[in-house]
């Protein structure tokens, strides 16, 4: 079922955007090659894919067939695109000491190629304090995603998180926030033996490095780090403000690539990070479940209720897949007769594992099943006028 493409390139590849509203075509960024760094501009083109053969280039985009825009150094800039109609170009300069085009984001129009704004975020991302220092200073993301319309952007060696609106109006009104030094939670040079780099933001001597940086529908923001031992990534809430940093169970120190949230209201939602340090699982995902965050953060006291069981809970049963035993937790708001059968596929009651009174609050009972056949089964608990069907598998 793998379908493949390829298509002519100029350079080195960088990030590949499909198209909104429209897989069938996809845009690229390309570098000229960094031998010729200095001799010319990068480009964004625009092809038409073509099932295991040669993509087809779209001449009409752009400026004969490319959206041109000033050279960048180290080839830190890339497409990136919400899928709903628009399309930005990110760009990070790091031709440092002479920053010819530092901290940009163009705008452009999916279907001609054309310039529709551009934005400078330079006054963010280069700090003329800290160059005249002697340090190297990024010019610009090299990390950039898109959420909910919103683009996140970070830097591989800055402490820069950076939100932005693009559909406002103004320049000075699309940065939503910004988190740089300050609360420790991708902070750097934040050691007391730091010395004159102290609280530096940007240097090339210590982690956290940064490798990607995503977030999801509610704007709590996560971003791969490597160099500050078994951590596997940090995590930023909705305003931009640290929450902590977060490790895998079983992690260990070694460098994470990517990480990508995946917020669309399925079972697979959660954050899912490589980890190619891990030698026993080379090539594998780490994954850790999460459901949007749902909830409120507030600062003002919460009152807890004297009696907190207000609904009828049927919990899945665990294991699942099981062999022979399988436990299964229900809660039942107020106290009465509480009845746990189970059904065969045909529908067939095959056991009755619990009909008694109970009272109000969590219970949870084990079923054996070694006496029947290995499939699917379903057990339904009734409680007054409560009743719930859950589905579990037994295996042999």
């Amino acid at each position: 079922m793998i379908e493949t493409t390829s298509y002519i390139g100029w350079g080195d590849a960088g990030k590949l955007a499909l198209m909104p509203g429209d897989h069938t075509k996809f845009i690229i960024q390309n570098h000229v090659p960094k031998a010729a760094i200095a001799a010319g501009p990068q480009y964004v083109r625009k092809f038409k894919w073509v099932p295991n053969g040669t993509s087809e280039q779209d001449l009409a985009f752009g400026d004969a067939g490319a959206f041109t825009f000033a050279n960048t150094s180290a080839g830190y800039s890339g497409v990136i695109t919400d899928n709903v109609s628009n399309v930005y170009v990110v760009v990070a300069d790091n031709s440092y000491p002479e920053l010819t085009n530092p901290a940009m984001m163009y705008y452009i129009d999916p279907d001609d190629g054309s310039l529709l704004r551009s934005y400078d975020f330079h006054w963010l991302w280069w700090d003329p304090v800290e160059v005249a220092k002697g340090y190297k200073y990024h010019g610009g993301p090299t990390e950039a995603n898109i959420s909910n319309g919103l683009v996140y952007c970070a830097g591989l060696s800055f402490c820069m998180k950076h939100c932005i609106d693009p559909t406002q109006a103004k320049d000075d009104d699309v940065t939503l926030w910004y988190n740089g030094n300050g609360d420790y939670i991708g902070d750097r040079f934040y050691d007391p033996n730091a010395g004159a780099k102290a609280w530096l933001c940007s240097g090339d001597s210590t982690g956290p490095w940064v490798y990607d940086y995503n977030a999801d529908k509610l704007g709590f923001s996560a971003f791969s780090t490597y160099d500050l031992g078994a951590i596997s990534f940090g995590l930023l809430g909705p305003d931009g403000r640290g929450i902590n940093y977060m490790t895998f169970a079983g992690d260990i120190a070694g460098i994470k690539n990517g990480l990508v949230i995946l917020d669309n209201g399925t079972q697979f939602d959660g954050i899912y990070c490589d980890n190619i340090a891990q030698k026993d699982y080379p090539n594998s995902l780490w994954y850790i479940a999460q459901d949007s965050f749902k909830g409120t953060i507030s600062t003002s006291a919460v009152s807890v209720k004297a009696n907190p069981v207000e609904s009828f809970v049927v919990a899945q049963n665990t294991p699942n897949p099981f062999n022979p035993t399988t436990t299964i937790s229900y809660t039942i708001p107020r106290s009465g007769m509480v009845s746990i059968d189970v059904f065969n596929m045909a529908g067939q009651k095959v056991d009755t594992i619990v009909n008694a009174p109970m009272s109000a609050g969590a219970h949870s009972v084990t079923w054996n099943a070694s006496r029947l056949a290995a499939g699917m089964y379903f057990y339904t608990v009734k409680s007054g006028n409560f009743s719930r069907t859950m589905k579990m598998t037994l295996l042999k």
